[in-house]
């Protein structure tokens, strides 16, 4: 595919005049050379141009009192004008688009609240996250008609780090001023996302630049996909004989059990205590 070279049409060598005309719109009021500061005022004009094109055997230069359509008291000057149509100029300039983030929705359309605050803030979600619907809205700062129409949808896009500001997921957006991200089940590799923080970035790219306008979504998603395992619990437990009014004399060695799974029940056994009649001079039975 060939890509189109993006021209400034006020960026040239010539001289540019401002002018005013006469009633009838025959001849020029007013001429006056634009100096360097009002050149470069008129490169970096944002907007739409009307552009006519004027053509003849003479000299076209504006003079101030002179008629528009040049004249030779000699002869007859062949003269053309043509044109006549809307151009829309767009010098690369800072912040001509906005974003902002409207909502976080789930698969059903329903709202999902954050909690947290400031870098704590966020939407917690467990087993996976693709449910999570990021929606943000398009804008052009300087026209707000233009809406998306000077921006390089095939450079701009989205992009999902984790918490180590490794970029686990990007995509590109879709040509439309109203956006919604779903959150992904895999990354940019076909791995599962495991559990993590993962923070939302958009990237916009002006037609013509080579650098974007980055904007930060201010809710993580918080994945917690950590399941339960069937064999948590206890695998080794050791009962130990001990009385707690007297010292057994030969103490009665202690009970290990250990599995290589977990114990569905523990038999600790059951026991009596019973207290023999003694005078306290004899032995202890």
């Amino acid at each position: 595919m060939t890509v189109p070279t993006v021209k400034n049409i006020f960026d040239f060598d010539g001289t540019w005049y401002a002018v005013t005309y006469n009633e009838d719109k025959t001849g020029f009021d007013g001429v006056t050379a634009l100096t360097a500061d009002g050149v470069n005022e008129l490169k970096n004009f944002y907007g739409t141009v009307n552009v006519k094109f004027e053509s003849a055997f003479a000299d076209l230069t504006p003079v101030s009192g002179a008629s528009i359509k040049p004249s030779n008291s000699e002869e007859e000057v062949t003269y053309q004008a043509e044109g006549d149509f809307n151009v829309m100029t767009a010098p690369v300039l800072d912040n001509v688009y906005n974003l902002e983030f409207t909502s976080i929705k789930d698969s059903n359309g329903d709202v999902i609240k954050a909690t947290g605050v400031g870098d704590d803030k966020h939407i917690r979600r467990n087993g996976d996250m693709t449910d999570v619907r990021i929606n943000f809205e398009l804008s052009n700062t300087k026209i707000a008609d233009w809406v998306t129409d000077n921006l390089d949808f095939d450079k701009s896009y989205v992009t999902i780090t984790n918490s180590e500001n490794n970029e686990v997921y990007n995509a590109k957006l879709s040509r439309n001023a109203s956006q919604t991200l779903a959150m992904p089940l895999r990354d940019k590799d076909g791995n599962l996302l495991g559990t993590d923080t993962y923070r939302i970035a958009v990237y916009l790219y002006q037609t013509g630049s080579d650098s974007p306008a980055e904007f930060k979504c201010d809710t993580a998603v918080l994945l917690d996909n950590i399941k339960t395992s069937s064999d948590v619990g206890v695998n080794r437990y050791e009962i130990i004989p001990e009385h707690e009014y007297y010292p057994i004399p030969n103490p009665i060695p202690s009970i290990v059990k250990e599995s290589d799974t977990a114990f569905k029940t523990i038999n600790i056994g059951n026991a009596e205590f019973k207290e023999i009649d003694r005078n306290e001079d004899e032995d202890i039975l």
